[in-house]
């Protein structure tokens, strides 16, 4: 192979890991956005609303009315969220039919009464919308039986 070849090869490489890098950076960006408006919604006092974040596929696997049961004792329990701060984020980018984009990102929530760590998995297909369709809630240390009250595993 000549050196000019060679280096026309590369060029394209380049070129195509910077697109790639760029639609990464991108998806992220747009989970981000999408994860600010959730945990927005979160803050407020409907719950319920939260719901519409969540991908009909979430709710394939977990029952509408179980997750807002669940939203509503975390609510409960360990009040409302204070503030929240990404810790860790990948972006997995699907092409044919099913094409489109995974945002995972990874974040240290503080609530009135409790420490978590929450991950969103967020699913955005080609041409659609932003959906959650897997979230993981990990307590960090304990979560007290009520708001307010004295700390107790769970």
């Amino acid at each position: 192979m000549s050196p000019n070849r060679a280096l026309r090869f590369l060029a394209v490489g380049l070129a195509v890991i910077s697109a790639a890098a760029c639609d990464f950076s991108e998806s992220r960006d747009d989970g981000e956005a999408f994860a600010e408006r959730y945990f927005t919604a979160m803050k407020s006092d409907d719950v319920a609303g939260a719901l519409a974040f969540y991908s009909p596929k979430f709710f394939d696997g977990t029952p509408r009315d179980q997750w807002l049961a669940r939203l509503r004792n975390l609510r409960e329990r360990c009040g409302t969220p204070t503030s929240h701060a990404l810790k860790n984020w990948m972006v997995t980018d699907q092409v044919g039919p099913a094409s489109g984009s995974t945002t995972t990102l990874t974040y240290d929530v503080k609530y009135a009464s409790c420490h978590l760590t929450e991950t969103l998995v967020v699913s955005k297909p080609e041409g659609g919308e932003d959906k959650i369709i897997r979230h993981i809630l990990k307590l960090e240390g304990t979560m007290p039986d009520k708001a307010g009250s004295a700390g107790t595993s769970v």
